[in-house]
């Protein structure tokens, strides 16, 4: 048994939720890398629109790109990863995330202006002090609820056979090594070097593994 906890959140320079009412569109995020250099803050999230309608998400990455903040955008159908400077004073939710803790199920931006997360831990304590974190920074924290539960999901429903063999050894050992850890504890340069081979091709057999993987995530509660 683990302790699940679900919050509601917002936070108006979150450029998911913001714009997920002006177009009327649902996202799916996976936290990412969380780089801090000098008080500077850089998040990378993974993330994937919930339909697939090509002009409304066309339109919504295109006012994406147009944050100051971001730095990067890279999209293959639904699933896109972004990269954004949050600097000294932004805030996210990455920044507060507990690595103990699991992503019980994708983080969902919504239409109604929230973010919803849901994320277990085997100790009570850290989800009361994850949201007492949330409560201080967030323009808005409500926790909907918590109790103990068997999880027994998974949260990348992936088919993993889709994937080729360099992929699956590029993902597993990202996974193994804390790489979608919330913070980042390995590098893609460390990663390559394990696996014996140079970081773009290792970075390609990654970034082909994540996008077949978000691509097969469908919205279910």
């Amino acid at each position: 048994m683990t302790w699940v906890a679900k919050f509601k959140l917002n936070h108006r320079d979150c450029p998911m939720v913001s714009r997920a009412p002006k177009f009327q569109a649902d996202v799916l995020s996976w936290p990412g890398e969380h780089i801090e250099e000098n008080g500077q803050h850089v998040v990378v999230a993974h993330s994937k629109f919930a339909e697939e309608n090509d002009e409304i998400n066309k339109k919504f990455l295109e006012d994406v790109k147009t944050d100051p903040r971001i730095i990067s955008v890279n999209s293959s159908g639904s699933s896109f990863t972004y990269k954004i400077d949050l600097g000294n004073e932004g805030e996210a939710v990455a920044l507060y995330y507990d690595p103990s803790m699991s992503l019980v199920k994708p983080v969902m931006n919504m239409q109604d202006g929230y973010e919803y997360w849901e994320v277990s831990a085997e100790d009570k304590e850290i989800l009361k002090k994850f949201f007492d974190s949330l409560t201080a920074h967030m323009d808005k924290a409500e926790i909907l609820r918590i109790s103990q539960h068997k999880i027994t999901n998974i949260l990348v429903p992936a088919k993993i056979t889709d994937l080729s063999d360099n992929q699956k050894k590029a993902f597993a050992l990202a996974l193994k090594h804390g790489y979608y850890s919330v913070p980042r504890k390995i590098t893609l340069e460390a990663l390559a070097l394990k696996q014996g081979i140079c970081l773009s091709t290792f970075q390609e057999h990654l970034r082909k593994a994540e996008s077949k993987i978000l691509t097969s995530v469908n919205i279910s509660e």
